[in-house]
Formats: C-alpha cells, structure tokens, sequence
C-alpha cells in the first residue's frame, strides 16, 4: 500500500527503539542511517525536503497517538484503512492503535 515506518526518535537520537516494526506482507525495506541522511542532505536540497517531510509526519503521528481518545483512534482505522480491520486480528490492531486488546475490544462494542 506504498507506507513507510520510521521511529523518527530513535533514528536522531541514535537509541534503540521502544518499538518494534514488523511487515506482515512482502515489503521493500531501505536502511538509512542519520549519518547517511546527512551527506544526501548537503548534496540535495530535495533530501532536506525529505527530511522535514519525515518530521512533520512524525509530529503528526505523535499528535495523533497522544491527543485522540480510543475511540477516535478506531474511527479514523474505520473510515481511513478499514482493509486494517479484515487482514489484522485484533490484537495487532490494539497494539497499532497503541491501546490495550480489552480497550479495543470495549471501543469496538460502542462503535459498532
């Protein structure tokens, strides 16, 4: 579906990540180091685009995870990527909405 994941903190702190990413479908995936990101950033200006790309989509998912209750959070999934609720059981769903299985499963009997 042509996504993209980056653990933007990790990647400029250069710590580990607290989470794990995992594709469930066959994925192309490109490791770049900040190191890396830096060299193509003083070659091109369209990298530097790049990377302020990156940092304001992180800001957006952060926003997103810290600011919208369950229920938005599972509203959104329905009405953006509702392909997400027939491939995912619902485990993997709670874990990407960053909410607990029973939350979700609380969440899914006020939606429906």
């Amino acid at each position: 579906s042509n996504d993209w994941v980056i653990n933007h903190k990790s990647f400029t702190t250069r710590k580990p990540s607290e989470y794990s990413i995992q594709a469930f479908e066959e994925s192309f995936i490109y490791e770049l180091s900040i190191d890396a990101i830096h060299r193509l950033i003083a070659q091109s200006q369209s990298f530097f685009q790049m990377g302020k790309i990156l940092e304001e989509s992180t800001s957006r998912i952060d926003f997103f995870d810290n600011n919208n209750t369950p229920d938005e959070k599972y509203d959104f999934i329905i009405k953006n990527k509702p392909s997400l609720l027939q491939k995912f059981p619902q485990k993997i769903i709670a874990s990407y909405l960053k909410i607990t299985p029973e939350t979700l499963s609380r969440v899914r009997k006020r939606i429906k």
